[in-house]
């Protein structure tokens, strides 16, 4: 593939652009690649990532967020870091359900968490998100202050039966 057959996307990805039509290889060059000087990134992916060519072709449409996501970084949006081949891969996320059932609570425990501030996530599409190893603490933490109470509560149920049975008076 030469030069023009082929895309390299900012994670070294190749595209091959062999498959494209001459229309679209010139709508890409022409009106697409020239626009990313001119636009503000999110104008650009609203522009492009709708635009029924770069729909109806796979390629074009990986191009376009590729552009993106270089445009976020120099504007200052990204964090060129996070798209480096060297960066760990990004921890795995869960979602409020998950974490609640690895911790054997209700979700909407785990969405009080993240309400107080208790738990960090993020809310993305509807959803809350929150990194595993934070997930982990959380539980962790939940599990401590239920044996905790466990422990206050059963002394405390046994000293009330204690007097409870004392205040009687005896059975005859």
């Amino acid at each position: 593939m030469n030069a023009k057959e082929s895309y390299t996307t900012i994670d070294e990805r190749i595209i091959d652009l062999s498959g494209l039509t001459r229309d679209q290889k010139t709508y890409l060059g022409e009106t697409i690649l020239p626009q990313k000087e001119k636009m503000n990134v999110m104008d650009f992916l609203n522009r492009f990532l709708e635009d029924p060519v770069v729909l109806n072709s796979p390629e074009m449409y990986d191009v376009c967020r590729d552009l993106g996501t270089r445009m976020g970084i120099l504007q200052g949006y990204l964090k060129r870091e996070s798209y480096d081949r060297s960066s760990p891969l990004p921890e795995k996320e869960l979602t409020s359900t998950e974490v609640a059932a690895m911790g054997q609570c209700s979700a909407q425990a785990v969405r009080d968490a993240i309400q107080s501030g208790r738990l960090f996530a993020r809310y993305v599409g509807g959803l809350y998100l929150i990194k595993e190893q934070e997930a982990k603490a959380f539980i962790s933490t939940l599990r401590k202050n239920k044996k905790a109470h466990s422990r206050t509560f059963s002394s405390h149920d046994s000293e009330s039966r204690v007097a409870a049975s004392l205040a009687k008076p005896p059975r005859r």
